[in-house]
C-alpha cells in the first residue's frame, strides 16, 4: 500500500498540472485500478469545490484507495483522473 500511496501522489501531480496548463480544475476524484487477474475497478467522489490542486487530488484518491482490496489482491494498474471540468478555479455546472 505505501508503494500505491506514493504512486498517487506522483500521478496527482502530473494531473494537477495538466489540469493548470489547460486553466481548468475538477469536481470528481476518479481512482481507476485493475488487479492481477485482469478485473477492473474504479471508485470516485466528488469535492465540494473544484481544484486542481495535486495535494487535494492526491488524498482524495488515497481515501478511494482503502475503499478497495488494494491491500489485500496484487494491483496491476492504477490511474487516476479528474471529471466534471470547469474553467479558472471552480467547475461550471449548466
Amino acid at each position: 500500500l505505501a508503494l500505491l500511496h506514493e504512486q498517487i501522489r506522483s500521478l496527482a501531480r502530473t494531473v494537477a498540472e495538466r489540469l493548470r496548463r489547460r486553466g481548468l480544475s475538477g469536481r470528481t476524484i476518479v481512482l481507476k485500478l485493475t488487479y492481477r487477474n485482469f478485473a477492473h475497478i474504479s471508485r470516485r467522489a466528488t469535492l465540494p469545490q473544484a481544484t486542481d490542486d495535486a495535494e487535494k487530488i492526491a488524498l482524495e484518491a488515497q481515501r478511494l484507495l482503502e475503499c478497495t482490496e488494494a491491500g489485500v489482491r496484487p494491483v496491476r494498474l492504477l490511474g487516476i483522473g479528474v471529471t466534471t471540468l470547469g474553467t479558472g478555479g471552480r467547475a461550471t455546472v449548466s
